[in-house]
This record gives C-alpha cells, sequence and structure tokens, in this order.
C-alpha cells in the first residue's frame, strides 16, 4: 500500500512537470521530488496528526520508490540511463522521545501502589516495560507461557520484525508480576466472560489489553504523577536504555536487549549518555567553567 502511494505521487509529480514519457525523465527531476517531498506538510506543527517522527518513513518510501521505479524502467528497456544513479538515499533522523530520570520512573510506579487489581495490573506492566524494555505491541502480545519468574526472564515470540528474543526480567518487576498473577488477574477472568486464557495483561472486560487501552493507562498514571510531556511504553523503553548505557552495560548488550536489527540506531542513546555526562561535569567539575 505505501509503495502505491508512493509511486502515484512519483507519477503525478512527473506530471505536473509535463513528463509524458519515461525518455523526458531528467535527473533534476528526481532531486525536484526529494525536495518537494521534504517540504510536505508536517502536521505536527499544528498539533495534530503524526509527529516529524512519521513524517520521515513517508519521505524515504516515496523517495525509495522513485529510485525502484526508475531502475524498472532501465530494466524494461524503457531508458538506457538511469536518471535516479545519482541520487542520494534520504536517511531518516532519529528521534528519541523523551527520556524520564530515575526519580521520574520512581514517580510513575508509585502510582501504582494500591492493591487494587487495576493497580497490581498496571505495575506489573509499567515494571515489565521498564525493566525489560520492551515495546507495546510486545507487552501486549505476551502470553504465560512466555513468563519464567524462577528464572527471572521473558520470552518475547513476536518482536518488530518478527524476530524472537529473550530478555532478562529484573527483581521489581518479577515481584511485580508474581502478585498480579497471583492476585490481579483472576479478577480480569471469571467465567462468564469471553477472554484470551493465554494472555498475560487483561482488560476489566477480560479479555486481551489492546494497546489504545495500554497508551491510556500509562497517560493517566503519567498526569497522576505529574510527569511533564507525553510518556508512553516507548519512553520507557527509551529510558531503560539510556539508564543501562549511563550504568555502563555494554552498547551490543543493549542493542540484544531492545532487539535492534542495527547497531547504530542503539549507539544514537549514547549521544543522550554523553549530553548528560556534559552536563554533569559542567555542574560538578573543578573547572565547571570550562567549555564542554
Amino acid at each position: 500500500m505505501a509503495y502505491a502511494w508512493g509511486l502515484s505521487a512519483f507519477v503525478a509529480f512527473l506530471g505536473r512537470l509535463g513528463r509524458r514519457t519515461p525518455s523526458e525523465i531528467r535527473p533534476a527531476d528526481l532531486d525536484l521530488f526529494t525536495v518537494t517531498a521534504l517540504r510536505l506538510p508536517d502536521r505536527s506543527r499544528s498539533g495534530a496528526g503524526a509527529g516529524r517522527e512519521e513524517h520521515w518513513p513517508r519521505v524515504e518510501t516515496w523517495v525509495g520508490v522513485a529510485r525502484r521505479f526508475s531502475r524498472w524502467l532501465v530494466s524494461e528497456g524503457h531508458l538506457l540511463l538511469n536518471p535516479a544513479a545519482d541520487l542520494v538515499p534520504v536517511r531518516r533522523r532519529l528521534v528519541v522521545p523523551r527520556v524520564l530520570n530515575r526519580v521520574e520512573v520512581d514517580r510513575l510506579l508509585a502510582t501504582t501502589g494500591g492493591t487494587r487489581p487495576v493497580d497490581l495490573r498496571d505495575r506489573a506492566l509499567l515494571e515489565l516495560a521498564y525493566s525489560s524494555g520492551l515495546r507495546c505491541g510486545e507487552l501486549v502480545a505476551l502470553d504465560l507461557v512466555d513468563l519464567d519468574l524462577v528464572a527471572g526472564e521473558v520470552q518475547v515470540r513476536r518482536g518488530k520484525g518478527g524476530k524472537a528474543r529473550r530478555v532478562p526480567v529484573g527483581p521489581p518487576a518479577v515481584e511485580a508480576l508474581t502478585a498480579y498473577l497471583r492476585e490481579g488477574r483472576p479478577h480480569f477472568s471469571t467465567a462468564d466472560r469471553v477472554i484470551d486464557p493465554h494472555a498475560v495483561f487483561l482488560s476489566r472486560a477480560g479479555t486481551r489489553l489492546c494497546s489504545v487501552l495500554v497508551a491510556k493507562l500509562v497517560r493517566t498514571r503519567a498526569r497522576r504523577a505529574r510527569l511533564a510531556g507525553r510518556v508512553t511504553t516507548h519512553t520507557l523503553r527509551h529510558s531503560a536504555a539510556v539508564h543501562l548505557l549511563a550504568g555502563g552495560a555494554n552498547v551490543r548488550a543493549v542493542q540484544e536487549f531492545l532487539g535492534h536489527a542495527d547497531l547504530e540506531t542503539t549507539a544514537h542513546y549514547t549521544r543522550l549518555v554523553l549530553t548528560d555526562l556534559k552536563r554533569a561535569l559542567a555542574g560538578c567539575h573543578p573547572r565547571r567553567r570550562m567549555r564542554m
């Protein structure tokens, strides 16, 4: 679907330039298409719709389609030379969401200190998100058989890109999950409800918790903790990565922990750690007035 949209946009763009046949396409047309795609309205500026991080995948897709279509024209004999041969691919800018510090994480988790089933569930979910760096989709997809609380591990069978991984679960998360499974989850799975008996996290209706409800409960907890800005399970995931690196964890170990296919994606967090280090040195180092 994304390819079809990108191809339609490219063909329409060529039509506006007056290009009616493949032989009329020029390398400058591809450069102009890239510039045009980059200048597409960013809905995040008006406060509605997707954010800037969702704008870049669209640009990447459209420019990639133009490159592939140009190669196809050459392979099919419609063109002798590829007009996109010198077109530089658009690289997505990595946008890291807000990272919570340790005090803010504690404040967020403190909002789940009650004994109600919903409190036990929310604490288990938030503790696991922070402890194991799971994505929202990975959290809601968890089945009971994926948890090994004795070993302190969780099996992610449906990770991004269909990749599976096994990650550790810290003691606080193990404790929270144990309490939820014993005292909280049974209240969501009464016999008169249609439920998924395999799901770890259940809604009040007894069904598998969905991403929309997870996003809502995290927002609610963040407001109660009086945390500024947008807080999601991904915020906890990124916070865990930064805190691990700041504590001396190996970048490749964090890559495995997060399930990143590309080490460069993980290494991006080191820049955040370095920024925090510079701030700390600027305020604590004896020569604090040095230019950092």
